[in-house]
């Protein structure tokens, strides 16, 4: 199909590997399903072989090969023998930016996205006016100090990491000299984009965007708030939910996000519906209605396909937002009781029973 000309001013860019381009190809996807027309770019960087751009509905990405970018044969051997594929990527995503910045084919507004992110709502308006104010956008990993709590990610890994997120960077012109200064120290310490963020105020003035919406991540989810961008009525395994109601959650794609939340807003059709992480499930323990962890058992008193079922943490290291949580399955579905081992076996009312927890769950 033919693509129009990009309705989205802001050009996208990434740097992956043969092995991420799955990844990639869903980053530029989900752009483009929340930001119609917009073209994205590609960097391979550890193939030579030509591959047809991808061209979707709502937009399209093309690919690009390190020469293309300014890097010739006897420096990309070089490159490719002296780092690994995540070290050439990391490398050459400076690069790729300040090419695109300088090409006459952009805008002058450059997003780059690590392709591990999932695109989940607009969020180039935010970029957009950032890049208006100054010439580069950076996103902190934290948006409030972590508990001294000894659990992890704490103080010391943020600062180790640092604190601004490599995975997500916009830029306008204006900042030429910040990339050619990240591309230099990229290529002495490829592991070291973090530290070089931390002191981008040195060689540009970056605005900072802190907003809960974006740079969603293992090192923040613990305390954010999870909420559904689609709007309607929250509807979990059949049943209707209701303000205040628990629900197990233990089929998420990012097992950190599992556990046991209450809803907080049930959603509707001017609202999106809201899940919180249930107090007494959102510090990590054993032995203890109120902690989770490695044993800690729950019962599912309503649902289709999990009504009358009970669930234990199978997972042995449990900090919440960043550890996989995973649950398994200890007891069926069985009409009028739920068998324990032995000879235990609980009956059923109908007003439900939860064990291990202050009130009956359900499953999403």
């Amino acid at each position: 199909m033919t693509v129009d000309e990009p309705t989205v001013p802001l050009t996208v860019c990434t740097v992956t590997t043969v092995g991420q381009l799955p990844a990639a190809r869903v980053l530029v996807q989900s752009f483009a399903e929340q930001h119609p027309g917009a073209r994205c770019h590609v960097l391979l960087v550890d193939t030579d072989d030509e591959l047809p751009d991808l061209v979707f509905d709502q937009g399209s990405a093309e690919f690009l090969h390190p020469a293309e970018i300014g890097v010739d044969d006897a420096d990309l051997d070089r490159l490719r023998t002296a780092y690994d594929a995540d070290e050439l990527c990391a490398v050459l995503r400076p690069a790729l930016i300040l090419w695109l910045l300088g090409s006459e084919d952009t805008a002058g507004l450059v997003l780059y996205l690590d392709p591990s992110v999932l695109v989940m709502a607009p969020v180039a308006d935010l970029i957009i006016a950032g890049l208006e104010r100054r010439s580069l956008v950076l996103v902190p990993r934290m948006l409030s100090p972590l508990p001294e709590d000894g659990l992890l990610p704490d103080a010391a890994a943020v600062r180790g990491a640092g604190l601004f997120d490599p995975g997500l960077i916009a830029v306008n012109r204006g900042a030429e000299g910040f990339l050619r200064s990240w591309a230099e120290h990229s290529r002495h310490d490829p592991h070291g984009a973090g530290a070089f963020l931390d002191g981008a105020a040195v060689l540009a003035e970056p605005h900072v965007l802190r907003d809960p919406g974006v740079g969603l991540s293992a090192w923040n989810a613990g305390n954010r708030t999870l909420a559904a961008g689609e709007e309607g009525a929250l509807t979990v395994d059949g049943v209707a939910v209701t303000s205040g109601q628990r629900i197990l959650v233990k089929n998420e794609s990012t097992a950190a996000n599992n556990g046991v939340y209450t809803v907080t807003n049930t959603g509707s059709g001017s609202a999106a519906y809201v899940l919180t992480r249930a107090t007494d499930a959102n510090t990590p323990g054993t032995g203890s209605v109120s902690a989770i962890g490695y044993g800690s058992y729950f019962f599912v008193n309503s649902g289709t396909v999990n009504g009358n079922s009970g669930w234990s943490v199978n997972s042995s290291d449990t900090t919440i937002g960043t550890s996989a949580i995973t649950f398994a399955q200890f007891l069926a579905e069985s009409p009028g009781f739920w068998g324990l081992s032995g000879s235990n076996v609980y009956n059923v009312n109908s007003g439900g029973v939860c064990i291990g927890c202050s009130s009956p769950a359900y499953t999403l």
